[in-house]
Order: structure tokens, then C-alpha cells, then sequence
């Protein structure tokens, strides 16, 4: 590598934090900001000019509304659900400001019996929320249905509510569409050149960003087209195109175009794609390994928090939020994992061994069928944990000395 690639490293990414993914995703989030206030004058213009401008009369609804409640989930098909999932960045309207950027990227599992509401964090620890801001969420959710808000599968479709009253749940979801609701817009592209001092060290040509449910950079699409253009695609909802989640996914695509713009292999043609990181493993890491026992459902996690895909990603929030303490967190996890915490009863590891069995019989993840014993994977997790936890450590510790912000971490 020459003097000036080493300049030109350093001047873009430090500590690994990406200069130039951070310029991105300033004007990526001013660039969807700056479309949606254009559609929301363009839709108010015109149903001002079609008679639609009062707002919709409860009054009639309330009283059977306060008899109701939710029961399930349905699909756009009339399928019925009993749990559903929601992303926290769909609740920024219903926290406190100071509790969004620990949220968005929390999936939260939503559940309803004769009891009421039962709420559960997917991805996360709930200790690592804390109970005060898991209270909140509680409330936050349940504001959220009584707006209509729409959920999501295990596979990424939407789900809406329904209530022990369809005609209760079908009103609000509609009144809450003619209130709040604009023309859907279904993907932004914005052309990477009109923006030539980001372009010139990260050189996109085009962003594509899809409405979505599910929040990710699509590393199977992304990459040169057939017009030798460099194109992004960027899966998010629309209306929350922004904050530390929207430059973790940019993150990413940076590393991507790292590598291909060099003649290197894509993200998608890495051994941890291939090997763990297939789509059967992101339906686990969604919600499917609570099938499979809280014991590997963790473990699954951390597999995934703690891949060398996600660290450089994860590391940008820490940057960003460093009281948090949230990658801190998982890489002292893996440094304190210990296969015998998990074998130590002859019972209970059969009970793992069942759940294990089960698992890489449904799920195609090609280094999980290696370990046809659940005792030789978590033997073999172990160390790799063990050894991946210190150096998630030393490269958040890294960071926080490059930037000046040891006091912080």
C-alpha cells in the first residue's frame, strides 16, 4: 500500500469510524426529509381541494372502544397471527427523546392474552434496557396499536391488529390512515453524483432506499450494475430514514464497496455469509431461536452481534453513544462465556441437545450442522467467543482513544 492510500485510509475511516459514511448519511436523511415535506404539501394540497380537511368524529366509536381489545395479528391475506414484531425506530413518536437512539434497533415481540398486552425484547437483553425504559416501551406499544400501527412476521409482512370488535379495529386503522397518512411512497433514489464531495472518497452512484418493515443494507443486491454503476440499496421504512440506524446500515455498505471497488469479493461471498449469515440465520436472529430455548436463542444473538460483519457497524454507535455501553456490553458477554455453565446437568444438556437437533434440522446454517452435538458447539463457541470479546473490546477501546472519548466509554 502506498503513501497515499495510507493518507487517503486514514483521512476516511479513524478508529473505524467512517468519515464518509457519516457525510452520507447526512445527505441521505436531508435528501428523504426534504421529499416527504414535498409530498406532504403535494397531499395536502390536494385533498384541501377535494373537501377532505376535518378530522374524523370518534365520538361514535369511543364508548364500544373502551370494551375492546386486541386479540391477534392478521396478514394482508386475513391469516391469523399470535405474535407480531415491531422495530423501536416505529415508535419514535411515543418515547422520550432521550430514549430513541437506545431503541431503534430493538426488535420488540408483541403477544396478547386474557390478561392483556405481553411485551418482549428480541434482540436485546432486558436488563440491558433497563426496567424504567422498558416501561415506557410498554406504554409507547400500546399507543402505538391504538393508532393503528402495523407489525411484522417472521418474515417481514405486515401485520395489523385485531381486536374481540372488528368493527372497533377496523376504525381506527382506518381513521388513523385518513388523519396521518400520506401518498405511499414506496422507494427514493437518489443520484450519487449531485453530491460530488461525498461521492469523490465514497463513490455511489445511486442509493436506492426501499420502504421496508426491516431495517438493513441488502448486500444481495448492492453492488456494480450492468452499466458498471455502483448501486446501494438501502431496505428501511421511509418515514424513519435517519439517526445511528441509518448509518449502521451505511456502515456496511461502505465496507461493501471497500472491497468490490478494489476487485475483491463481496460481502455476500464471504465465508460468514455462506456459512452463518444465510438467510435462515437472520429468521433466527428475527425471532425464531425463542423456539429453540432462551439458552441458544442467546447464543444466536451474540453470534450474530458479535460477527465481523456487524462489528464495524456496531461500532459506529458506540461512537455515537458510548454511555450506553451497549457493544461494550455484548463483547464482555462472549469473554465470560462458558461451555460448562451449559453442561454441567446430565438433564438439562438434553434438553439442549433436543432444542440443538431441532434447530439445524430447520434452519440451513451451514456451520451449525457441523456440530451434530450440541456439546462440541458450545465447546467450540467457547473460544471463539471468548477470543472475539476481547477484540471487539480492544477495537471499541481503540476507537475511544483515537477520538478522545476514553472518559465516555
Amino acid at each position: 500500500m502506498g503513501v497515499s492510500s495510507i493518507i487517503k485510509q486514514f483521512l476516511t475511516e479513524v478508529g473505524g469510524i467512517s468519515i464518509e459514511s457519516r457525510r452520507w448519511a447526512r445527505i441521505i436523511e436531508k435528501y428523504v426529509s426534504d421529499v416527504l415535506e414535498k409530498e406532504r404539501e403535494e397531499y395536502k394540497k390536494t385533498r384541501s381541494q377535494n373537501g377532505y380537511v376535518s378530522e374524523p368524529d370518534y365520538s361514535e366509536y369511543r364508548e364500544s372502544y373502551y370494551d375492546a381489545y386486541p386479540t391477534h395479528f392478521v396478514n394482508t391475506e386475513g391469516e391469523e397471527y399470535s405474535e407480531g414484531y415491531v422495530y423501536g425506530l416505529e415508535l419514535n413518536n411515543y418515547v422520550d427523546e432521550d430514549i430513541i437512539d437506545i431503541i431503534e434497533n430493538v426488535l420488540f415481540k408483541v403477544e396478547f392474552d386474557s390478561d392483556g398486552m405481553l411485551l418482549d425484547v428480541v434482540n436485546f437483553e432486558i436488563e440491558e434496557l433497563g426496567e424504567t425504559v422498558f416501561d415506557q416501551i410498554y406504554y409507547a406499544v400500546e399507543d402505538y396499536i391504538f393508532d393503528g400501527g402495523l407489525f411484522i412476521d417472521d418474515e417481514y409482512d405486515q401485520l395489523k391488529v385485531v381486536y374481540n370488535q372488528n368493527d372497533v379495529s377496523d376504525y381506527f386503522y382506518e381513521s388513523n390512515l385518513e388523519l396521518f397518512s400520506t401518498p405511499t411512497i414506496d422507494q427514493i433514489e437518489i443520484e450519487g453524483k449531485d453530491f460530488p464531495e461525498a461521492y469523490e472518497n465514497f463513490k455511489v452512484d445511486k442509493w436506492i432506499i426501499n420502504n421496508s418493515s426491516r431495517i438493513e443494507y441488502d448486500h444481495w443486491k448492492s453492488g456494480y450494475n450492468k452499466e458498471g454503476e455502483y448501486v446501494v440499496y438501502l431496505n428501511m421504512p421511509i418515514y424513519s430514514v435517519s439517526g445511528s440506524a441509518l448509518i449502521h446500515e451505511i456502515k456496511h455498505a461502505f465496507d461493501d464497496w471497500n472491497r468490490m471497488s478494489r476487485g475483491a469479493k463481496p460481502i455476500r461471498d464471504s465465508w460468514e455469509i455462506k456459512n452463518i449469515y444465510t438467510p435462515d440465520f437472520e429468521k433466527l436472529v428475527l425471532g425464531g431461536s425463542n423456539s429453540f430455548g432462551n439458552e441458544l436463542s442467546n447464543i444466536i444473538k451474540s453470534y450474530y452481534m458479535g460477527s465481523k460483519l456487524e462489528t464495524p457497524a456496531y461500532l459506529e454507535n458506540e461512537y455515537d453513544y458510548p454511555t450506553h455501553k451497549n457493544y461494550r456490553k455484548v463483547a464482555k458477554k462472549m469473554m465470560n462465556f462458558k461451555a460448562s455453565d451449559y453442561l454441567g446437568n446430565a438433564n438439562f444438556t438434553k434438553y439442549l441437545q433436543r432444542n440443538w437437533s431441532g434447530l439445524i434440522d430447520k434452519y440451513n446454517i451451514p456451520f451449525f450442522r457441523k456440530f451434530k452435538n450440541v456439546e462440541d458447539f458450545l465447546k467450540y463457541t467457547e473460544k471463539h467467543f471468548n477470543k472475539r470479546g476481547r477484540d471487539i473490546l480492544r477495537r471499541i477501546d481503540k476507537m475511544f482513544y483515537l477520538h478522545g472519548k476514553l472518559d465516555k466509554k
